[in-house]
């Protein structure tokens, strides 16, 4: 656990500052992502907006449930 959250972020930032960007550590590390991805049945190639338009129906229709008013909420006690 971290006491000192504080200190762990000055240390992050300071470790960023001295330390220059590495392209093919970069690329590796990259990757290593892609194929653990692909490992766990992920897939990076599909499109990303593939079902938006479901999703945003879905989210459509619960934004317009109404709620309770108080009224009704005392009646039903």
């Amino acid at each position: 656990m971290i006491k000192n959250a504080a200190l762990v972020g000055e240390f992050e930032r300071a470790r960023v500052r001295t330390e220059k960007p590495d392209y093919r550590r970069a690329l590796k590390i990259v990757e290593a992502l892609r194929k653990e991805a692909a490992a766990i049945g992920r897939s990076c190639d599909r499109d990303p907006l593939d079902g938006i338009n479901h999703k945003i129906r879905i989210a459509k229709a619960l934004n317009h449930v109404r709620t309770t008013s108080r009224q009704n909420r005392r009646r039903a006690r």
